[in-house]
C-alpha cells in the first residue's frame, strides 16, 4: 500500500462501516430493478444475436439474418440468454453485468493496493453508480463488454502479482 500522511487520505483508507455497503448495495440493487422494470429484455443491445442463437436452436442458420454479422462464437454465447425466460433474463442479464463490474472495480483496488473494504472503495462504487455513465450504459444495455471491464483489472492485477506466465 502507498505511504499516505494526510489525514483525509487516511481517513479514506480505512474500513468503510457497513452502512456505507448497504447503501451501496441498496443503490446497485436499485440500479438492477430499474434496468429490469425498464424494459421486456432488461434493456440488452444484442437483439440480433438473441435472434441469431434462436434461429441456430430451432436448427437454422444465424446467416440467414442479413443483420447478423457476428462472428459464430457469438451464437453460442447468446443461448444461454435465449434459454432463460424472459421474466428473470430482464433482471438477471443486468445483475450480472454489475457482478462483472465489481469484479473489475476490485481488481482495480487490489492493483492499487487498496482494500476493498475501504471508504475509498465503497464511495468509489458508489459514485460510479451514480454518477458514472458509463458505468449505467454498460448495465442498463446488459453489454457483454462487462467481460473486458472485469479481465483487464483482472489480468493486469495477475500480471503485476507475477501469476503471469507466458510461453517460451
Amino acid at each position: 500500500m502507498y505511504a499516505v500522511k494526510s489525514g483525509v487520505l487516511v481517513w479514506f483508507w480505512r474500513t468503510a462501516p457497513w452502512q456505507a455497503w448497504g447503501a451501496v448495495g441498496l443503490l446497485l440493487l436499485a440500479t438492477v430493478v430499474r434496468v429490469g422494470r425498464g424494459s421486456a429484455d432488461g434493456g440488452m443491445d444484442n437483439a440480433i444475436v438473441v435472434r441469431a442463437a434462436e434461429t441456430w436452436l430451432d436448427g437454422g442458420s444465424p446467416y440467414a439474418d442479413p443483420h447478423f454479422l457476428y462472428l459464430p462464437s457469438a451464437v453460442l454465447a447468446a443461448v444461454p440468454e435465449v434459454l432463460v425466460p424472459g421474466g428473470v433474463l430482464r433482471y438477471l442479464a443486468p445483475a450480472v453485468v454489475v457482478c462483472g463490474l465489481l469484479v473489475g472495480w476490485g481488481c482495480a483496488l487490489r492493483l492499487y493496493g487498496i482494500a476493498w473494504r475501504s471508504r475509498f472503495a465503497a464511495g468509489g462504487l458508489g459514485g460510479l453508480a451514480l454518477g458514472f455513465a458509463p458505468f449505467g450504459h454498460l448495465v442498463q444495455l446488459g453489454n457483454w463488454t462487462v467481460v473486458s471491464a472485469a479481465a483487464l483489472p483482472l489480468a493486469l492485477l495477475l500480471a503485476h502479482r507475477g501469476r503471469w506466465a507466458g510461453g517460451r
